[in-house]
């Protein structure tokens, strides 16, 4: 009987090995610390420079889940960036267009260059309803490669923010801020795009991403806006500077 066990759980084994192999792409399992989270990708709806993407997201095999909508963005070339610059720029148009001055709006802005802490603080304060993180540019001060890191702390309204930031990591110095999430009013943003050290104000519920939420919403799915901020931007950004 023991060489029938040992067959079938090889068998076993082997089964499950082909299942995985052959396992699509887009379809993956990631630990969540209290269990299993199934991931699968539905839809990529393409715009210039970047994509929608629609991925169903499931705590087991069995449940019904939810829909995650995300903005990714293809900045791998100047030409790439300039696409989703003007893809996004009209996102954002089409939203202030649909909306009261005095609406809050959520949103990323991303500045051309990175500012110093200072000039940031300064536009926290004067600009910003409620601020998420932030992306900043270190450079190694022994291989003067750049690289990018999404902080939460310190917070611009403390005392010693600037002296906190600027001695964040030990081996690299500060180029500065180049993109943060927050809310803002309407009318500052349309103020903050002719702003020439901004670069693109890129809004979370525009009308496509909306009209796309809907659709899902009407198949009876719960639907999730994700927000469009991610370290591997900002990193394929710093490279093209």
């Amino acid at each position: 009987m023991r060489w029938l066990a040992v067959a079938l759980i090889s068998v076993l084994l082997l089964t499950l090995f082909v299942v995985i192999a052959f396992l699509p792409s887009t379809f993956f399992l990631e630990s969540d610390g209290d269990g299993w989270q199934v991931y699968r990708e539905v839809e990529r709806i393409s715009f210039p420079g970047g994509d929608i993407v629609v991925r169903e997201i499931r705590q087991t095999p069995s449940d019904k889940g939810y829909i995650s909508l995300s903005i990714e963005a293809n900045l791998t070339s100047e030409e790439n960036l300039a696409a989703y610059v003007e893809s996004r720029t009209n996102s954002l148009n089409a939203l202030l267009g649909s909306v009261a001055n005095n609406s809050t709006i959520e949103a990323v802005i991303t500045f051309k260059d990175p500012i110093g802490p200072k000039d940031f603080a300064s536009l926290c304060e004067t600009s910003v309803e409620k601020l998420g993180e932030y992306a900043i540019v270190l450079t190694d001060e022994t291989t003067n490669i750049k690289s990018t890191e999404v902080l939460w702390f310190p917070r611009p309204q403390e005392a010693d923010f600037i002296q906190n930031l600027t001695s964040l990591k030990e081996g690299s110095r500060l180029k500065g801020i180049i993109a943060f999430e927050c809310y803002i009013k309407a009318a500052t943003a349309r103020s903050l795009q002719s702003d020439p050290k901004v670069l693109l104000i890129d809004p979370l519920e525009d009308p496509q991403m909306l009209e796309v939420k809907k659709d899902y919403e009407s198949k009876g799915f719960y639907v999730q806006l994700e927000r469009p901020f991610s370290k591997e931007m900002w990193q394929q950004y710093t490279q093209l500077k």
